[in-house]
């Protein structure tokens, strides 16, 4: 019991000037614990992050691929009509009077067809310029 009195009496008086060692005897206990916890940590959940690296690297390479499939499937359709002109759209009645009802779908009507230039084809003999003014001269 003598031992445990002097105990307590020592607590009780003021403590003297602590060493470097002994006041920083918390953080390094804390820093070892965390040292443990965070090993322990990375130990259950390495293959969580090598299956994400995994996962990375095969959709890297994945994708180069998904392009060239994706491009050689567009290659292979034919290619699909553009309509020529802008088209308009309106909501309810159309206002002019005249013209496709905007709610029927695109019209399946020809475009209105230009006049067409003649065709001139040119033999070796037409590399001559001059004898092919005077024949465009003649001909016309």
């Amino acid at each position: 019991m003598d031992f445990l009195n002097q105990q307590f009496k020592r607590q009780q008086q003021s403590p003297g000037p602590r060493s470097w060692w002994e006041e920083t005897a918390r953080a390094r206990m804390w820093f070892l614990a965390g040292l443990v916890v965070g090993a322990l940590i990375g130990w259950f959940f390495h293959g969580v992050v090598s299956l994400v690296i995994r996962l990375g690297f095969f959709i890297l390479l994945l994708i180069p691929i998904a392009i060239i499939f994706w491009l050689f499937i567009r290659s292979r359709r034919p290619p699909q009509e553009q309509p020529s002109g802008p088209r308009v759209f309106t909501i309810g009645p159309n206002p002019f009077g005249n013209g496709p009802n905007p709610f029927a779908g695109p019209s399946r009507q020809q475009p209105p067809q230009s006049p067409a230039e003649p065709v001139i084809d040119l033999n070796d003999e037409d590399y001559d310029l001059e004898s092919f003014k005077r024949r465009l001269e003649r001909d016309n």
